[in-house]
């Protein structure tokens, strides 16, 4: 069972959804920095007022994040386009064949093969299936590597595309999800993002100890945080 309703904080428009849940969660979504809250469905409609103007000044600070992101035209998968692999942009060419194929060649560009009169949707596809492939090769090394310097260990991973987070842990079960926009991003802020996923392995908040224990592992974690919340997803 759910309900919806609609608060206002400071002239900004509270969702608040109540459903069958143990614990209050706080979101801010882009690309409109839409403020989300899901609630139990004991909790009045005061309580969660009250709970979001305690939370103003993050509420605050994450929506100026997101007014502030650039954004990213959806892309057509043509000849001439720029696409990013693991922070470096690369021109894509597309050629006919017939067999489909997406090639790194040379320095800086992308060679994606297709079939004749192949569909924008279907090129979108070859794309993201061979993003997929790149980021798996990639993280196949670094989780490992983060779980031994850590010591913490999961017991599995997957990759996702998601609208809004760059990852999330599912503590009980000790497993991570990322998202496949992160084959776009560099190396080390793909590292960023498994460290602070893992580190909710000890810690499921955003408190201090949370915070000291991504800071001792990476002490610049914040200009990752800010350069990967610099954009929006495509």
């Amino acid at each position: 069972m759910t309900n919806s309703t609609v608060l206002q904080v400071n002239n900004v428009d509270i969702y608040v959804i109540k459903k069958d849940i143990k614990n209050i969660h706080l979101s801010v979504y882009p690309p409109n920095a839409m403020v989300k809250i899901s609630a139990p469905l004991s909790y009045d409609n005061e309580t969660i007022r009250l709970f979001a103007v305690s939370k103003w000044s993050w509420i605050k600070d994450n929506i100026q994040i997101i007014q502030n992101q650039t954004r990213i035209p959806p892309k057509d998968y043509i000849s001439g386009e720029s696409h990013y692999l693991f922070g470096k942009r690369y021109m894509l060419k597309v050629v006919t064949g017939n067999k489909h194929s997406v090639n790194v060649k040379g320095i800086n560009t992308i060679i994606m093969t297709v079939k004749k009169n192949t569909s924008r949707d279907n090129r979108k596809k070859l794309m993201q299936e061979w993003y997929r492939k790149k980021l798996t090769e990639k993280l196949n090394v670094l989780i490992p590597k983060w779980e031994e310097k850590t010591g913490l260990n999961l017991n599995s991973w997957q990759i996702k595309k998601m609208k809004t987070k760059w990852g999330s842990c599912h503590i009980d079960k000790k497993t991570i999800c990322l998202n496949l926009e992160l084959a776009k991003r560099k190396y080390i802020e793909i590292e960023y993002v498994i460290l602070h996923e893992l580190s909710h392995l000890i810690e499921k908040t955003h408190n201090q100890r949370f915070i000291a224990h991504v800071e001792k592992y990476m002490p610049n974690w914040k200009l990752y945080r800010k350069e990967l919340n610099s954009m929006t997803f495509e």
